[in-house]
């Protein structure tokens, strides 16, 4: 696997879940990105790592975790109303450190996570 084979299943994707079922297809297990710097790395079977960075400009975390406010954050860009580097800023600004989206198993999910706090959004297909 490749970072563009990484960026192929997020080009053409309308959606987070069909941005989750394309990396499922080609093998991503989980992903963590880092919210300061959008940095991800994406993990694959057998542990290997792909490492991919997104991001143009560093943010700040919040110091405090404000989990109504990713939950927020979370509602708005499900809705399409702001894109990703507009999720980022929000989440971040919300306390958000990194985060973790599980998709192999039953359980898939996302977990935020933040000082001393954490968030769990389950991922809908």
């Amino acid at each position: 696997m490749t970072v563009d084979q990484i960026n192929e299943a997020y080009s053409g994707a309308t959606s987070y879940p069909d941005i989750v079922r394309n990396l499922i297809a080609i093998g991503v297990e989980s992903y963590t990105v880092d919210a300061a710097t959008d940095v991800t790395v994406f993990r694959l079977p057998e542990g290997k790592t792909i490492a991919r960075f997104t991001g143009k400009e560093f943010r700040s975390p919040a110091a405090s975790f404000d989990a109504a406010e990713v939950k927020n954050a979370i509602a708005i860009n499900q809705k399409g109303q702001s894109d990703f580097p507009q999720f980022m800023d929000h989440i971040a600004r919300a306390g958000v450190r990194f985060y973790e989206a599980t998709l192999n198993g039953v359980n898939k999910r996302v977990e935020y996570f933040g000082i001393g706090a954490s968030h769990t959004e389950a991922i809908q297909l």
